[in-house]
């Protein structure tokens, strides 16, 4: 019975294990597209920028 126990408690935590690194890589993802987002909007600053001081 014991056995079965630490079994089960060693399943749960590898599920909790798993489930934080689906979070963990899902935030990120996210991280990344709002940097890439970031990048892709200051580079249209940049160039609104030129734009407007001739540059």
């Amino acid at each position: 019975m014991m056995d079965y126990t630490i079994q089960q408690a060693q399943r749960q935590d590898a599920l909790h294990q798993a489930v934080n690194l689906a979070i963990n890589l899902h935030i990120e993802v996210e991280a990344t597209e709002i940097i890439k987002k970031a990048e892709e909007f200051y580079k249209f600053l940049e160039r609104e920028t030129e734009d407007n001081t001739g540059s």
